[in-house]
Formats: C-alpha cells, sequence, structure tokens
C-alpha cells in the first residue's frame, strides 16, 4: 500500500511539472511572437529633444564625409547637394535654395557645393519645365561647424506640363483670365470669364494661382479634370466637367534655364581646396593649444573664411 500511495504521489508530481512546463512554454511562445511582431516601422517617430519634444526631422539621405574636431562658430560648413530624377538621371542646372543663405544651380553634372553657416538648413531643388516649375520636397540638414556634408534631392522623371489656362483668386473659386490659343482646354470650351469650382474634385475656394498651378502640373499627356462654371449665355449650359490633357508649357521669351538670376553659385575645385586648408591649419593649431580667439592666427583664419563665403556668394 505504501509502494502503491509513494507510486501515485510521484506520478502526481510528473503530472504537475508537466503542467508547469507546457505552461511555460506557452507563455515563452506568445512572448516571442509577440516580439517578432514589432517590427521597426518603415517611418520611425522623429527623434527626441533633450525637453521631451519632438525633433526637426533628419534627412537620410545624407552622409558625411569629414568633420573638422571641435570648430568655432565661424568654421564654414561644407554642403554638396547632388540633384537626380526619381531614377538617378543627373538633373543638370537646377536650382538648389534653403533657408540657410543657399541659393545656387547645379552645375552639368547636377552637382552644386556650397559654404554654409552651422545649424539647420531646410532645403528644396527646382526644375525649370518650360515655364513650370517643378519643386522636391524639402530636406532638412543640420550642419556641425566645419562639417562636409553630401545631400541627395530628388525630382519627377517625366517632363511636367500644365492645363494651358492663367487663373486668379475668385470668392466661389478661380477666375480665368487667359487660355493658352490651341490648348486643350481652349478646346474643351474654356473661355476667360470662366471659374473653375474644383480641381480633380478639389473645391479651389481659398486657392491661389500658385495652389492651382501645383494642384494640375503633371507629367505630359497625363489628364486632371476640372469643373467650371460659364460666363457666357450662349455655352449652353451653366457648368460642365471635363478632363483636360497636360500640355508642354514652353517658357517666355527670354528665358534663360541654365543662368536664371540665382545670387550664389557652386564652389570651385580652388575654393574647396582653400577651405580645406583653412581645416586644415586650424587642426594644426588646435594640437599646438593655440585656440584663443584672439590668437593671431585665429583671427587670420577667421578672416580668410569670410573672405572666401563671399567670394562664393558673387555670381
Amino acid at each position: 500500500m505504501r509502494q502503491s500511495s509513494g507510486r501515485h504521489v510521484s506520478v502526481a508530481v510528473i503530472v504537475a511539472c508537466a503542467a508547469i512546463f507546457v505552461v511555460m512554454y506557452s507563455w515563452l511562445r506568445t512572448s516571442e511572437s509577440a516580439q517578432s511582431l514589432a517590427v521597426p516601422s518603415a517611418n520611425p517617430p522623429s527623434p527626441l529633444r533633450a525637453d521631451g519634444g519632438a525633433a526637426d526631422p533628419v534627412n537620410l539621405r545624407t552622409r558625411t564625409i569629414a568633420q573638422t574636431r571641435s570648430a568655432p562658430r565661424w568654421m564654414p560648413s561644407e554642403l554638396m547637394v547632388t540633384v537626380q530624377t526619381v531614377a538617378a538621371r543627373s538633373v543638370p542646372y537646377a536650382v538648389v535654395e534653403g533657408d540657410c543663405g543657399v541659393r545656387g544651380r547645379t552645375d552639368a553634372e547636377g552637382v552644386f557645393v556650397g559654404v554654409v553657416s552651422a545649424g539647420v538648413c531646410r532645403i528644396q531643388a527646382m526644375r525649370e519645365d518650360g515655364l513650370l516649375r517643378v519643386w522636391s520636397e524639402v530636406s532638412v540638414v543640420e550642419l556641425a561647424a566645419g562639417e562636409r556634408l553630401t545631400l541627395e534631392l530628388s525630382l519627377p522623371d517625366e517632363v511636367q506640363g500644365g492645363v494651358g489656362i492663367a487663373v486668379e483668386a475668385h470668392e466661389t473659386g478661380l477666375l480665368v483670365v487667359a487660355v493658352r490659343p490651341g490648348s486643350p482646354a481652349e478646346t474643351e470650351g474654356l473661355e476667360v470669364g470662366d471659374v473653375v469650382t474644383h480641381v480633380d474634385a478639389v473645391p479651389t475656394v481659398g486657392w491661389s494661382p500658385r495652389t492651382f498651378a501645383a494642384n494640375t502640373m503633371g507629367p505630359v499627356g497625363s489628364l486632371v479634370t476640372l469643373r467650371v462654371e460659364h460666363a457666357a449665355a450662349d455655352s449652353g449650359q451653366a457648368s460642365s466637367v471635363f478632363a483636360v490633357s497636360r500640355i508642354w508649357l514652353p517658357p517666355g521669351a527670354g528665358a534663360d534655364t541654365k543662368r536664371g538670376p540665382i545670387a550664389v553659385q557652386s564652389l570651385t575645385d580652388a575654393q574647396r581646396r582653400e577651405l580645406e586648408a583653412i581645416r586644415d591649419e586650424y587642426l594644426l593649431l588646435a594640437a599646438d593649444g593655440a585656440l584663443e580667439p584672439d590668437h593671431p592666427d585665429v583671427v587670420r583664419l577667421r578672416e580668410q573664411a569670410q573672405m572666401l563665403a563671399d567670394r562664393a556668394a558673387t555670381p
């Protein structure tokens, strides 16, 4: 009886242990599954500042080439911007513009190099497709003093076209003030005095002419739908909805897409070597401990950097 009782106790202990093992195994599997589902987001949240607020977005299409250690604020930063289409074709003579003083055109290879001050800079590229200006998305970069940074900006592959009409703001939409002769818009019966109330079913009340241009721009040959309130009594109907084919709009007379009124040109190779020499000499001074702001060599380098920036800003 004792042996039988002991045997029953052993079996009960084994069953209890097996049950515990099954529960623990199931819990571990569930935990692993939960972890496997928690994959990083394709659009991770913006990094946080020290105060816990959301920081400015950091552009991931940048790369630091070099950075001068402990560089003073006066040390210029060098920003190299490459403008390409989505299919990685270079965009020559594109405008590069930023709120940090950057404004210039890319060279024949689609590259612009500028001298900028340290800090955050919001930058765009623009291509002139005839009369239209095609902008890239805004990229935000933060440069440290003395840093050399590269940035890639993208523009559409297809040549962009418009609908061939000029508009101005109106209380019920956009008033047509000009129609290009021979354009699809004219063929559809659009006339001066008509009011465009919708573009692709979106109301145009409150739009500016620039907003209209941005929303009707697209690849040449593609369609955009307009809803129009007609002004002429003999049009046969008060309003109509029709699709208009986007067309190439040639630039105005005298336009030069390679050289426009741009204040800052890309750095020359000689200027980039000069900037590199300023950085290198500063590092030698740092190694010798001669970094007082009023040290004669530091003052000289600061003046050279300022003169270089001034020359780069002269077309």
